[in-house]
């Protein structure tokens, strides 16, 4: 409680100070071991606080306040109890009174201890039923663990995958990865998510992609890497994708007109509270940081909302593939080819020209940009 260096010195003024209380001095002590046992060294205090010996505070040497307010509350209940029996024994004598209030006080002590005994029964019953159920609710768990670990993988069939192989749960990420890179791409376009040249703009940006993730699974597999650690080097690289994608697409959206008014109402906003600014530099430097971040806020906004409409408006087609590490090595080959497929087809005539006004937008040539350099 003290300390190593303080420990010491408060057990020597503690044996002082009680040697000097013992009846008859030091000279009554005839059992020395019994009396530092028993009487010398334990901490005496009828408070909680470890750190309280005998009313005063080891550490500070202070009075203990705990120790003040169990004085009070039993100051408090002999008066309480006083009053009563003067109030029941109106004419008894003082040694009637004394007994009487004696009596009570052992009453209301007894009845405190048996209701302190029962809390502290409660408290133990239901910390053991808190324990038993915690166990239960493991045990529980861990069986069901157990039966989870046991199924088989749902894709290829590998036994006690549970439901899911490492190698087809990478896939799986590796395919959200890329419907969110290209979501991102889509949004950051500029061109609505149901028109012909968003959907031109999703299949070349989709084949880009799906040509890179191969790329990264195919030079680890050359490099002695297993299956595993070739489809995470894929899904590494939809990451990195769906990365290069948001970027552009913030980028391209905080430069549209929608971020344009924004960061325009904002600046202005701000520049209306300039006499809260010392000079017209910082007045103008707040309006700036305050034009800045409603850009990039309207431009966060609209990649979610853009993003979530082109995810929506998806119905991803069910991939077949052979059972077996051949099956999952050819994935991504098998989308990418499929990706390819879909950009090769013309548009239909009716969006034709629609399409042909978009390529002379700002827009869809950052898209085109960003779509060159995932091609690179």
């Amino acid at each position: 409680m003290v300390g190593p260096e303080r420990a010491a010195g408060v057990l020597a003024e503690r044996l002082t100070r009680r040697l000097a209380a013992q009846p008859g001095g030091p000279e009554a002590v005839t059992d020395p071991v019994g009396w530092l046992r028993g009487r010398g060294l334990p901490r005496s205090s009828p408070c909680t606080d470890a750190r309280c010996d005998e009313g005063s505070l080891m550490h500070t040497g202070a009075a203990c306040e705990r120790c003040a307010d169990l004085l009070a509350d039993r100051r408090q209940r002999r008066t309480r109890v006083s009053g009563q029996v003067r109030a029941e024994l109106p004419d008894a004598d003082s040694e009637t009174r004394r007994q009487a209030v004696e009596h009570g006080l052992r009453e209301v002590v007894t009845a405190d201890l048996a209701r302190d005994e029962q809390r502290r029964r409660q408290a133990a019953e239901a910390a053991a039923a808190r324990a038993a159920a915690a166990q239960r609710a493991w045990a529980k768990a861990e069986v069901a663990e157990r039966v989870r670990r046991a199924r088989p993988c749902r894709r290829c069939g590998a036994p006690e995958a549970g439901g899911l192989c490492g190698v087809c749960r990478a896939q799986e990420e590796t395919e959200t990865l890329i419907r969110q890179a290209v979501a991102a791409a889509v949004a950051g376009s500029g061109r609505p998510v149901d028109s012909g040249a968003a959907a031109a703009l999703a299949a070349d940006a989709e084949a880009a992609m799906r040509i890179r993730v191969q790329h990264a699974y195919d030079q680890t597999r050359k490099g002695g890497g297993n299956e595993l650690s070739a489809a995470v080097a894929g899904r590494l690289a939809a990451e990195s994708l769906l990365h290069e994608c948001r970027r552009s697409a913030l980028q391209a959206l905080g430069h549209g007109p929608e971020a344009e008014e924004e960061a325009g109402q904002a600046r202005a906003a701000q520049w209306r509270r300039r006499h809260l600014h010392r000079t017209v530099e910082a007045a103008e430097q707040a309006a700036e940081a305050a034009g800045r971040e409603a850009r990039e806020r309207t431009a966060e906004h609209l990649l979610a909302v853009r993003s979530s409409a082109w995810l929506a408006a998806q119905t991803p087609a069910a991939l077949v593939e052979e059972p077996g590490p051949r099956g999952q090595a050819a994935a991504y080959a098998a989308g990418a080819a499929r990706a390819v497929h879909r950009a090769s087809r013309p548009a239909p005539a009716a969006e034709a020209p629609v399409r042909t006004r978009e390529n002379a937008s700002a827009g869809y040539r950052r898209a085109l940009a960003v779509l060159t350099a995932l091609r690179r």
